[in-house]
């Protein structure tokens, strides 16, 4: 699984990639995924999961403001 995992890291500056998003803008949508983990007593590894997908799929396809 270790050898794996190198091939699904998000790229480090993925943000700068993004045309019509900001790096704050990721930070709220996070912030709003943590107050759905709290509300719905998730484990905290599926909030670090959730933050792992939202990252890789970022990293790899443009996303429109309204769209995140």
């Amino acid at each position: 699984m270790l050898k794996h995992e190198v091939r699904f890291l998000p790229t480090a500056d993925y943000m700068q990639s993004q045309s019509d998003l900001k790096p704050k803008m990721r930070s709220l949508a996070l912030e709003w995924v943590s107050e759905v983990a709290l509300k719905f007593k998730l484990l905290p590894e599926t909030f670090f999961l959730t933050i792992n997908y939202l990252d890789r799929f970022l990293s790899k396809a443009a996303v429109q403001r309204n769209d995140l």
